[in-house]
């Protein structure tokens, strides 16, 4: 039987607030517009220096097999353990940071005209930001996470909220942690290389992940 797979998390911190409610924007920044044809999800779209990013982290579901390989494209949505869809999407966790997606699930999910950004484009877009070691102050919202939120302006419009990570069986990260999967390699077999925000660090920083774990997916344009 199809269904989507999904997994029950203890959360820490719950927000209930929407993303324009956690923006805390007070920045100029000019916004544009992507529609998903596949569902009809509207996301934000922004330029920051020469790429074109989604402004939201991607929240497409689709029906996928319930199967306990690693080569499974698996979707989770935080506090909920069902497999409904629209319920899914009716979650104020659904509606506030999209869906964590296990690698296999990150890579099929992006929409055309978009791709899963490299390491290098992750790079890209923190050194048109003043590099690294300050990029995530200028990418996080003012608003929805932990204090202290160090550095956090959002001027760059990339409005990253803490949507935080699924290991496995835990999670952890809501309010204190955003993490998205990119398309490179790992030196580690079945790992992959991702790029993360924290609540008390202004940089974008590197980490790994084995492909079955949840993280967040931002997609860049072609």
């Amino acid at each position: 039987m199809k269904k989507v797979v999904f997994a029950l998390c203890t959360l820490v911190v719950f927000f209930s607030c929407s993303k324009d409610d956690q923006s805390g924007e007070s920045n100029n920044v000019s916004y544009g517009t992507f529609t998903d044809t596949r569902d009809g999800h509207v996301y934000k779209t922004v330029k920051i220096g020469n790429q074109t990013w989604m402004a939201e982290n991607l929240a497409y579901i689709y029906q996928s097999d319930n199967s306990e390989s690693s080569l499974d494209p698996c979707f989770y949505v935080y506090n909920y353990s069902g497999t409904d869809l629209e319920i899914a999407k009716s979650k104020s966790n659904y509606l506030t940071y999209g869906v964590l997606y296990n690698y296999v699930a990150a890579q099929r999910v992006v929409p055309d005209g978009w791709h899963l950004p490299t390491i290098s484009e992750w790079n890209t877009v923190a050194n048109s930001l003043g590099g690294i070691e300050v990029a995530g102050g200028k990418m996080k919202t003012t608003l929805g996470w932990t204090s202290p939120n160090l550095k956090a302006t959002n001027s760059s419009g990339f409005s990253a909220l803490p949507g935080g990570v699924l290991f496995f069986p835990t999670s952890q990260g809501i309010g204190v942690q955003a993490e998205w999967w990119s398309s490179s390699s790992s030196s580690t077999p079945d790992y992959m290389i991702s790029k993360y925000l924290l609540y008390d660090n202004e940089g974008l920083m590197n980490s790994n992940h084995p492909t079955k774990h949840g993280l967040s997916v931002r997609c860049v344009k072609d």
